[in-house]
Parts: structure tokens; sequence; C-alpha cells
């Protein structure tokens, strides 16, 4: 081949190359992950306050900032997530299904009465619950591992109250969800019980939940 078809060609290469480069689009930016996150808050209950801090202060420690927004104690807090009004909620299992799919929470309901022997903190009775909420959150929401740890204790359902973040996507990352899960598998029942006692002893649920985060090494 003569030399300055040689040369021609590598020249055509490099700039189709280059040309490439140049042109080549971008990886999209999710703009919701870099956002505030809002953590959906009851405005009635200090064990909600506590859940909204524990989640909220734990994310804000691994970089990414969150707040707490609180809404009236009758409204749908899935139907928040939805509208975009709020990004996070840390639910009930079994309140939480009672919302978003009242139906299957009566059929659980009934199916754990029927059994004499049932025990609503059976792993059977959970799992099936959290299946029924992961069926019911639809295509914009998603929710992480349930806790062991129980809440909602005066809750009128029979059904399993493990704690359940939920969140609207795309809002959290990987890592973040991981931050999620690693609350939900710190936190205890007594643990969540003793620190509702001291926010209503010191009113202040924000520098209760700093101090057992702290103690936790979170």
């Amino acid at each position: 081949m003569p030399k300055t078809y040689v040369a021609t060609a590598l020249l055509v290469s490099t700039f189709v190359l280059g040309g490439c480069a140049e042109y080549e689009p971008a990886r999209d930016i999710i703009h919701d992950q870099h956002s505030v996150v809002t953590v959906l808050v009851s405005s009635d209950s200090s064990e909600q306050l506590v859940l909204g801090e524990l989640y909220s202060q734990a994310l804000n420690r691994r970089g990414r900032e969150s707040q707490i927004r609180m809404m009236a104690a009758e409204h749908n807090p899935v139907s928040i997530l939805r509208s975009k009004a709020g990004d996070l909620y840390i639910a009930c299992s079994g309140d939480i299904l009672s919302f978003v799919y009242p139906e299957k929470a009566q059929e659980i309901e009934k199916e754990m009465r029927s059994d004499s022997q049932s025990n609503p903190n059976d792993p059977t009775w959970r799992e099936e619950t959290y299946a029924a909420v992961m069926g019911a959150l639809g295509e914009t929401l998603d929710a992480t591992d349930p806790s062991n740890a129980l809440g909602c204790a005066d809750s009128s359902s029979a059904l399993p109250q493990n704690i359940l973040p939920i969140y609207r996507i795309p809002v959290l990352s990987r890592e973040e969800r991981l931050v999620l899960n690693e609350i939900s598998g710190t936190i205890s029942t007594s643990d969540l019980s003793e620190l509702v006692v001291e926010t209503k002893e010191r009113n202040s649920a924000r520098k209760v939940v700093a101090e057992y985060l702290d103690s936790k090494g979170i």
C-alpha cells in the first residue's frame, strides 16, 4: 500500500474516533438522587417521629441530605409519595398493606384468625405480608427489607407490623438503600420502645436518636 494512502487512512480513522468520543452521549444524571430526601412523618405519633429521625439522620451521616416533613395523621402516606410530595415513609407492614391493598390485608387477617395456633410474629405471616405490600406498591414505589423490629403496637390490625421503609423510585441510590437496611437491621422492638419513651420525656427525638446512632457507631 502506498505511504500516502496509509497516512490518509490513519487521518480518517483518527477523525472518526475523535468524533465518536466528542459526540458520545453523556450518562443521564438522575436528579432525584441529588435532591434533599423528604421523610414523611405522621404528626400525631412519637414513634413515627423517632423512626423518621432514625432513617433521616442515618442518611445525613452518610452524606445524603434529608429533612423531616410532618403530615396529618389521616393522610395516606402512599398517595403523598406517589404525588412526589415526599420521598420516604417508615411504615409498619400490616398497616401499610391496609392502605395499598385492603382486600389482601383482610384476606391475610382472615387466614391468621382461622389458624388457632397463629402467631403474628411467625416469619410466615411476616413474609406473606411483606410480599403483598411489595406486589401492591406499583412501578413508582419500592421498599427495602423489613426490620425484625415491630411498631404500631396500638394498631387494630392483627397483621405483623414489622418496620418497613418505603421510598419513591429513583430517589435513593443502592448505597443509600443499604443505609436504610442497616438501620432496619440494627433497631429492635425494645430499642424502639425505649427511644419513644425517652423522646416523650426529653421532648427531643432528634437528640435521642443522635445519641442512639452514636452508640451504635452509625
